[in-house]
């Protein structure tokens, strides 16, 4: 089914243009440039039929979201109005239009994606870093390429937009944390992909000032030594989510007294196979402001836990919690404000996530 949109070319004092179709594609105009006054174009379907070519020529264009299988139109570094722009089939954007991405100086949210069927080719992946350290008043960014051949060319970004505040690159693996993350001072939120976590790339996240929610992916864990998360680290984090693909991250933690010291929600990516192997973070007790445990079962594995049947690795959630009770009664001589809380989810056989919380 085709939506056709061709007569809002004559809409001439349009300034929002909002479609969704979740099936079907959509039908634009050939030409879009008299609607001179048009700030906000969302496209939120597969596809579209055309692009109209002239949409470069919009003055007042502030936001623009394209269709899934749509690349970015010729003449992007044109549209210097824009703050808010995201295209999620970056392997059908021309080399000369990542370039012009650099041109958008205005630009304070940014996502960029591609499809699995068009890949980047390593000159535009250069191109799209180089562009990135152009964009000076960026405020958000999410890259989700799964670009594992060219990896490091995003750790190689010399001038970074420092007024970042959400941060999200959980869909492009890193060897280890990038070191120009480390001077984002006004980084509030951050989502990140790593192929092993060591002691020095917790120091360059844990240094930094804002930092509220952090999302930690781990592809692989040191088999030789934990990861330290030193005293006074990640000074206002209140949320960390820790997940792994392979094997359990959380068994390379260890968390120092002092550390994290507002840590009030600490959600635990785990699979099956943990066993009875000691898997949980060591410290935790060390987590003063600790209110809730969310363990996350991450296996393909379709099970449902009976209350005395619950796995080992559960029961020492539940006695850290019990431990991190009673650490704060003693400590403030009272009964708590929070009684903690743990949430557990697994899926039963019909597919169905279980809360099993305390």
């Amino acid at each position: 089914m085709v939506a056709d949109l061709t007569a809002i070319g004559q809409l001439f004092q349009l300034r929002y243009l909002k479609v969704s179709a979740a099936s079907g594609s959509i039908e634009l105009p050939t030409e879009i440039r008299g609607l001179v006054h048009l700030e906000t174009l969302d496209i939120d379907c597969r596809t579209a039929q055309n692009i109209p070519s002239d949409i470069v020529m919009l003055r007042r264009l502030s936001h623009l979201i394209f269709p899934r299988d749509t690349g970015l139109p010729n003449g992007i570094g044109n549209m210097k109005s824009l703050r808010t722009l995201r295209c999620y089939c970056m392997g059908k954007t021309s080399l000369h239009d990542i370039v012009g991405l650099g041109e958008l100086t205005n630009l304070r949210e940014l996502t960029l994606t591609k499809t699995y069927k068009f890949d980047m080719v390593k000159a535009g992946v250069d191109a799209l870093v180089d562009s990135i350290g152009k964009l000076c008043d960026l405020r958000f960014l999410y890259l989700a390429c799964n670009l594992e051949r060219y990896v490091d060319l995003l750790d190689s970004i010399s001038d970074p937009p420092l007024c970042m505040e959400n941060l999200r690159l959980g869909g492009w693996p890193f060897y280890k944390v990038p070191k120009w993350i480390g001077d984002l001072d006004c980084l509030h939120r951050l989502s990140l992909c790593v192929e092993r976590l060591r002691t020095d790339d917790v120091h360059v996240l844990g240094q930094l000032p804002s930092l509220v929610y952090l999302s930690l992916k781990v592809l692989s864990i040191p088999q030789d030594s934990a990861t330290i998360i030193c005293t006074g680290s990640f000074p206002v984090l209140e949320c960390l989510a820790l997940m792994s693909r392979d094997d359990d991250a959380t068994a390379c933690m260890e968390f120092e007294a002092g550390a994290m010291p507002k840590l009030r929600r600490l959600v635990l990516g785990v699979h099956d196979r943990w066993g009875g192997g000691s898997a949980m973070p060591v410290g935790m007790v060390r987590l003063l402001s600790l209110e809730q445990i969310h363990v996350d079962n991450m296996s393909s594995v379709h099970f449902f836990f009976k209350k005395e049947a619950m796995p080992r690795p559960l029961h020492r959630v539940m006695h850290t919690a019990i431990l991190l009770k009673k650490l704060k009664r003693s400590e403030v001589g009272t009964k708590s404000k929070s009684e903690g809380k743990i949430n557990y989810k697994a899926m039963n056989a019909q597919g169905e996530y279980v809360d099993r919380s305390s």
